[in-house]
């Protein structure tokens, strides 16, 4: 299946989950280079991504595995958004079939107060990392996550350091943090 065609079987599936956005300008796809061949061209994935509602996550993304006509049965990555300050958070999920070679990237946007979405590690367990380092770096929260803490940063470190608004810290436990301190000055 094409991605558009993926989109289409979702929407039809899930009329009120989708949110409808305004269609991207044509993209002008570049010769390929000799290399293995992909699945799916990547600008194909970023054109064809399908935003759905949070509270209809888990609903479309287990259609999107268990559908034999789909059969998403690797989660590739999850990844934690800050589009601009101020704005909602997104989380966008690139699913891909084994069987049928086909991608489909999901996303969702949660509000920067209350960063919240479903977990998706009991469908995906491949999701367990991922969630937890969008969690410590962007600052959504999977809702069902059974270990949901920091990964990158330690433990008692304040804020998200991916979030637009973020101020990154001069001083960490009295060690300097500033970029501009070299080690041997």
């Amino acid at each position: 299946m094409t991605p558009t065609e993926i989109n289409k079987l979702i929407k039809e599936k899930f009329p009120d989950a989708v949110v409808e956005r305004a269609p991207l300008p044509e993209l002008k796809l570049q010769p390929a280079l000799e290399r293995p061949k992909p699945l799916v061209r990547s600008a194909q994935i970023l054109r064809e991504e399908i935003q759905i509602k949070p509270e209809c996550l888990r609903d479309v993304v287990l259609f999107c595995k268990n559908d034999s006509r789909l059969a998403f049965d690797i989660l590739h990555l999850v990844s934690g958004i800050d589009y601009k300050a101020g704005e909602p958070l997104g989380v966008t999920y690139h699913l891909a079939s084994i069987r049928h070679k086909h991608w489909v990237a999901i996303n969702t946007r949660v509000a920067r107060d209350k960063p919240v979405v479903a977990s998706l590690m009991d469908i995906y367990p491949a999701a367990d990392w991922l969630e937890r380092e969008t969690f410590d770096l962007v600052g959504i929260i999977f809702e069902g996550h059974p270990n949901l803490k920091r990964i990158l940063c330690a433990d008692d470190w304040e804020g998200h350091p991916l979030r637009k608004d973020y101020v990154f810290p001069q001083f960490y436990h009295g060690i300097p943090t500033a970029k501009e301190l070299r080690w041997n000055s």
